[in-house]
């Protein structure tokens, strides 16, 4: 394996970082893509061999290396520090990186890691180098370790869901995969997809004579995460179309062929499109109608998404399928569409600025017999998760439709007044002498799943600022990698 050419770090940085990101340069060298972790665990293995340290691994295969506390706290409880093995491995255009054998070219500036050309893998690397820094250190104070690397967190949470009954021992677990430095993490949202089938017909014959054939288009959209940007009230393409089609119901006589917009579950739909036809004699009516509704819709999102465009081309007839939903069925979609829920749902109790369930409509497709839709739902309260599940359920029925759920994953349900939590904050305090800021991330972690397995568990969520996860524009605030430390360092000696 060619090793990477050496990033240069200023001097000015304190030893303790240095040694942290010699670990992370280390472990930089070892490609470690989601599902591809067996290179990382092998010389992680040889890490703890080395160092005369106990580790297991568990069926899922998680990774878990353990350290006697140092003397004075070789009785105390363990405590559990607990990141992914996994990266999310993106390149620039052009990059000819391999993913599965080239090491990460690290590259430092004004401050800032980051990788050349590709994805970092700070997200969670950093807290992979600080597991091996506290396993190869003598010198510090802590109580029992059981360090945790778990596995393909990034395409499914798979080592957390995996994760063996029995495997940990410790009562409190440090999570360091949380992205911006000041910030405590005490709850997550937990999470469903429902894949929603709905029975259409289509028209037996259909006579082409005087009418119309036109692709719809929304696009210009932004997008984004469908958990942490879903409040910042960014348009979603497939909801707009919807709206758009529902209302030229209304004004001209339209056939729908097909219909289809958005790419992921977790993902606000930027485009969407439609095959239609218009009766001849309605057509300016149709283009003005369009027209009128981008003007209207513009000023709607001006704020988040000033690039929204109403996009249509005339075509000379829907290639597949040849025949349009029946009225019937047309408004059927219609209907179902504009009243599934789209948005943030609830608000956290407390604290009004931070969503607590909300769901996404990430995906249509009008197929020859049946319409397939993703709704995903979050919530930090699994009773409200439940709710907002059920009540898409119950649409789905209304309309004689079918529905089935995956990618289950349970909230982290946060409580503010827990003492690990008031004991973080009051050491960030100490350090820092300012208050740190407690946060509830509507997006799923580890330790949503892993609390679950492990009732009682004390959990909190902290990390140096990382921006760019998980894109080549990637990069870790090196100045807060050694503050972050300090914060672990004293709260090792606390616990």
């Amino acid at each position: 394996m060619q090793k990477p050419k050496s990033f240069v770090l200023p001097s000015h940085y304190p030893t303790e970082t240095q040694a942290i990101l010699f670990w992370f340069e280390e472990i930089a060298k070892i490609p470690r893509k989601s599902k591809h972790e067996e290179s990382i665990k092998t010389w992680l293995k040889s890490f703890a061999k080395d160092r005369k340290l106990e580790f297991k691994e568990d069926k899922a295969g998680n990774l878990l290396i353990m350290k006697p506390g140092t003397p004075g706290q070789e009785n105390s409880a363990p405590v559990i520090i607990q990141g992914h093995l996994d990266m999310v491995c993106e390149k620039i255009p052009g990059s000819t990186h391999d993913f599965l054998r080239d090491p990460i070219k690290l590259k430092y500036h004004d401050g800032w890691l980051m990788a050349d050309g590709t994805s970092l893998g700070a997200d969670n690397g950093i807290a992979i180098a600080y597991m091996l820094y506290l396993l190869d250190s003598s010198g510090l104070k802590h109580p029992p370790l059981e360090c945790l690397m778990t596995i393909d967190e990034e395409t499914g949470l798979t080592g957390a869901l995996g994760l063996e009954q029995g495997f940990l021992t410790g009562k409190t677990l440090i999570n360091v995969d949380s992205e911006e430095m000041g910030v405590f993490i005490a709850g997550c949202a937990g999470g469903t997809t429902s894949h929603i089938k709905i029975p259409i017909e289509r028209e037996e014959s259909y006579a082409h004579q005087g009418m119309s054939y036109f692709s719809l288009k929304i696009s210009g959209l932004s997008g984004g995460h469908s958990g942490i940007d879903i409040h910042r009230g960014k348009g979603n393409a497939i909801k707009i179309l919807m709206r758009l089609l529902s209302k030229l119901s209304k004004s001209v006589t339209i056939k729908v062929f097909s219909i289809e917009g958005g790419t992921a579950h977790n993902a606000i739909a930027r485009e969407a499109f439609a095959d239609i036809a218009i009766a001849q004699n309605e057509c300016s009516i149709f283009k003005d109608v369009c027209a009128r509704w981008e003007v209207l819709v513009k000023k709607e999102f001006q704020m988040t998404d000033s690039h929204l465009a109403v996009e249509y081309v005339e075509i000379a007839a829907p290639v597949s399928p040849s025949k349009p939903l029946t009225l019937k069925s047309r408004d059927k979609v219609f209907n179902f569409s504009l009243c599934l829920t789209h948005g943030p749902i609830y608000y956290a109790a407390g604290f009004p600025h931070l969503v607590e369930t909300s769901a996404n409509f990430a995906t249509i497709t009008v197929d020859q017999d049946h319409v397939s839709i993703l709704s995903s739902q979050r919530s930090a309260i699994k009773s409200r998760l439940e709710e907002v599940s059920a009540q898409c359920a119950a649409l789905v029925h209304l309309v004689e439709g079918s529905l089935e759920t995956a990618d289950g994953y349970p909230p982290w349900e946060p409580q503010f007044d827990a003492p690990l939590l008031k004991l973080c904050t009051q050491i960030y305090e100490e350090i820092f002498a300012k208050k740190a800021k407690v946060e509830v991330i509507h997006a799923g972690l580890e330790t949503g799943v892993i609390g679950e397995k492990y009732p009682g568990l004390a959990m909190i969520s902290f990390g140096p600022t990382i921006l760019g996860a998980h894109s080549p524009d990637e990069k870790m605030c090196v100045a807060d990698i050694g503050s972050i430390w300090k914060l672990i360092r004293t709260l090792l000696q606390k616990l």
